[in-house]
């Protein structure tokens, strides 16, 4: 976790402007040297389970040796069987990091242009299940290796200014368009997202060799906890206003009618 859940104030199609909180997760790991396959797979599957906006960066140079987990484009459906109805795979957003080339008209046609070069069938996959994406050049930060190896403590001034802008531009627009976390139509809360993921993990360890993630079955544990949820808050809701009036309000005893009209009023 880069911070702490931040607000984030945006305007929505409809005009309406609301506040989200973000969380910006790192998963350090889905393309590690060396690394367990089957658990980088996981990973990956995870990270899309979990975002609104799932970002992806690869070097600008794009060859088979770096494309890495969009080769799992090709067909999602092996890895998530996604619900009938909403859309449920995150915004993609694709980083091109380290280009020193030319910037191109288009990123976006540039990057499936090369990736078509290497893996035609990931361009199908990308434009299949991602209806929205975009991709964003940055050139190379122009600090030594050792500030890259502590960029948390980078200041702006000794980072290439033209790196500095490009990010600057890449964040704005992707917070922009950043949308809200769904289970089915409706948004997903905190506690919610909390439980979601804890079911997904849950899941994805039972199995050292399945990466299938079944969202429908996911879904169903979450809906039913956030009914449980609402339950608990609507009777708390309830208690509180009952005891409020029949201590300070009300004197008792009373009869049936004026307690049924109290127990309406304090259901509504």
């Amino acid at each position: 976790m880069w911070s702490l859940p931040f607000m984030l104030e945006s305007e929505q199609p409809d005009g309406k402007i609301i506040q989200k909180r973000v969380i910006v997760l790192d998963s350090e790991g889905i393309e590690v040297p060396k690394q367990d396959q089957n658990w980088a797979t996981k990973l990956f599957i995870l990270c899309l389970a979990l975002s609104s906006t799932f970002i992806y960066n690869i070097s600008g140079i794009i060859g088979k040796s770096n494309i890495g987990k969009l080769c799992l484009m090709t067909d999602l459906n092996k890895f998530i069987q996604e619900p009938e109805e909403g859309d449920f795979l995150p915004r993609l957003v694709i980083l091109l990091r380290d280009f020193n080339y030319e910037s191109p008209v288009s990123f976006k046609d540039y990057f499936l242009e090369k990736l078509n070069d290497v893996n035609p069938e990931a361009v199908k996959g990308i434009k299949k299940f991602f209806d929205d994406f975009d991709v964003y050049g940055l050139p190379h930060p122009g600090c030594k290796r050792k500030m890259l190896q502590h960029m948390e403590d980078a200041v702006t001034d000794e980072l290439d200014e033209d790196f500095v802008d490009e990010v600057e531009n890449a964040v704005k627009s992707i917070y922009s368009q950043l949308p809200l976390k769904y289970i089915g139509s409706s948004t997903m809360k905190g506690s919610a997202f909390v439980k979601f993921l804890n079911d997904i993990v849950e899941h994805m360890n039972k199995s050292e060799t399945s990466s299938f993630l079944s969202i429908p079955s996911e879904y169903e544990s979450i809906i039913q906890f956030v009914a449980q949820e609402a339950i608990k808050e609507a009777v708390g809701i309830y208690q509180e206003q009952m005891d409020h009036l029949l201590n300070e309000e009300v004197k008792l005893p009373i009869l049936w009618d004026e307690f049924t009209e109290i127990h309406n009023n304090c259901i509504s």
